[in-house]
């Protein structure tokens, strides 16, 4: 029993490192954006795409990868998991989904409001009003698929 609950830790403090390791990566990125490292990379990758990958078939096929990152599909199921976990009286993974998720949607918002990245000038208004980076959808997904892991 012992053996078991020490190799759960030790799992436990490689996803707290890989984490942590993660947020640095993101400071520095987050760091380098504001001050324009990247400036004229948006355009270019926003070219390269057009004119590598723009056709009907892939614009349906990154409609539905997206999908499975927006908050549409993000927030449904972490309620659904965050009221399975309580049925089944594991509140303590209750809560944890339900601060994760609330963590990083909060931590997306104040890296916005700190970083402030217009969205790109060829974006069509009215879409997405908040600024562009870091990528509110992009964020909350890759943080609840790492948590399902």
């Amino acid at each position: 029993m012992e053996k078991r609950k020490s190799k759960k830790r030790k799992i436990y403090y490689g996803y707290l490192v890989v984490g942590l390791l993660l947020e640095i990566l993101f400071l520095i990125t987050a760091i380098l954006v504001k001050k324009d490292f990247f400036a004229g990379i948006n355009d270019s990758v926003h070219n390269f795409v057009l004119n590598t990958f723009l056709s009907e078939t892939s614009d349906q096929a990154f409609k539905v990868i997206t999908f499975f990152g927006s908050t549409a599909f993000i927030l449904p199921l972490s309620m659904c998991l965050i009221v399975y976990f309580f049925c089944k009286k594991k509140y303590g993974k209750s809560f944890s989904t339900a601060l994760v998720i609330g963590a990083s949607t909060a931590f997306s918002i104040v890296m916005k409001l700190i970083i402030k990245e217009p969205r790109p000038a060829y974006m069509p208004t009215g879409l997405e009003t908040s600024y562009a980076f870091p990528s509110g959808h992009t964020m909350c997904a890759v943080t609840f698929y790492m948590y399902l892991i």
